[in-house]
C-alpha cells in the first residue's frame, strides 16, 4: 500500500506478505454401482480481503498489517448415492481454524476485523432430489452447523468466552423445493428456506429470530424460427413475511438488523 496522503504526515505505507502451502487428500470407495463413500481431509489457508484488512483497531489511521491469514483443518465423510429418479448426498464434516478472521466491529460504515484464537465448525449436510414421472422434480437441503469459538478472546465490545457461538451462522438451515411440467412449455414452482435464530455479535447477547419464506415461480417457453424464449415470473417472500434477511455482526451502536424485503415480484424474459 502507497498512500498519497501529506508528506509532512505520518506515512500509513506498508506492506505484508502471506505464504503456505496446503495439502489434501481424498478417497473415494465404490462400494455399489450406485453407491460412493469418501473421505477427505485438507487444510486451509484464508488471507484477509482488502476489505478486511482497511481499517485499523482504535481508530487508527491505514491499513490493518497485522492481521494475520487464517489457517483450518478440516475433515469431512460423505456418502453419494444414485438410484433412479432419486438422488442422495450426505455429509459429516469438521473445521477447526487457528486465527480466524472475525469482525471486531462496525460503526460508521467501517468494518474493523481481527483474528480470534481458535474456532471450530463441526456439522451434518443432507440434500436428496427426485425426478418423477409426469414432470414433478422435487428437491430438499438441509444443515445442521454447530460454530463456536473454541478459546476465549478478547473482542472490541468486552471479552468474549470459549463456546460461545460464531455470529452469522444459523445452527439449522432448509431448502425444500417442488417443480411441476404443467405441460411441454409451462412450468411452475414452489420453494421454502427455513432458518433458525442466528447470534448478531461474539458476546450472543441478542439473536435474529429464525423464519419461514415461500417463493412461487411460473416460466413459459416459447419457440420460433430456431429461437428460444423463455417468460418467466417470481413471487418471493409470498406470504409478506417480516424477518432480518441479513446482520451487520458486532455493530458498535447495536443496529445489528437489516430488515428483509416484502413481497416482491419479478418478471423477465
Amino acid at each position: 500500500v502507497d498512500d498519497r496522503f501529506n508528506p509532512a504526515a505520518s506515512s500509513t505505507s506498508g506492506r505484508v506478505e502471506y505464504r503456505n502451502t496446503s495439502p489434501v487428500v481424498g478417497l473415494v470407495w465404490h462400494a455399489f454401482e450406485t453407491l460412493n463413500v469418501y473421505a477427505n481431509l485438507g487444510t486451509g489457508f484464508e488471507t484477509p480481503t482488502l476489505a478486511e484488512s482497511a481499517y485499523r483497531p482504535g481508530g487508527a489511521p491505514g491499513p490493518n498489517f497485522a492481521l494475520k491469514a487464517s489457517k483450518s483443518t478440516q475433515g469431512e465423510i460423505g456418502v453419494k448415492l444414485r438410484s433412479g429418479p432419486h438422488s442422495f448426498d450426505a455429509a459429516l464434516f469438521e473445521a477447526r481454524s487457528k486465527d480466524e478472521i472475525v469482525s471486531s466491529l462496525s460503526s460508521g460504515g467501517r468494518a474493523v476485523f481481527q483474528n480470534a484464537d481458535k474456532t471450530t465448525r463441526r456439522g451434518l449436510e443432507a440434500s436428496w432430489s427426485a425426478h418423477w414421472a409426469g414432470g414433478l422434480d422435487t428437491r430438499l437441503a438441509y444443515t445442521l452447523l454447530d460454530a463456536r469459538f473454541n478459546s476465549a478472546y478478547a473482542g472490541a465490545q468486552g471479552p468474549v468466552p470459549a463456546g460461545n457461538r460464531l455470529p452469522g451462522a444459523p445452527r439449522h438451515s432448509l431448502f425444500a423445493d417442488v417443480q411441476a411440467s404443467l405441460t411441454d412449455s409451462v412450468k411452475a414452482g414452489l420453494e421454502t428456506r427455513l432458518e433458525s435464530k442466528t447470534y448478531v455479535n461474539d458476546l450472543n447477547a441478542d439473536a435474529a429470530p429464525g423464519y419461514a419464506v415461500f417463493n412461487a415461480r411460473l416460466s413459459r417457453e416459447f419457440r420460433f424460427n430456431g429461437t428460444k424464449l423463455l417468460l418467466y415470473g417470481r413471487i418471493d417472500n409470498l406470504l409478506d413475511k417480516a424477518y432480518a434477511g441479513s446482520l451487520i455482526v458486532n455493530d458498535n451502536n447495536g443496529r445489528f438488523f437489516e430488515a428483509a424485503p416484502g413481497r416482491r415480484l419479478f418478471v423477465g424474459v
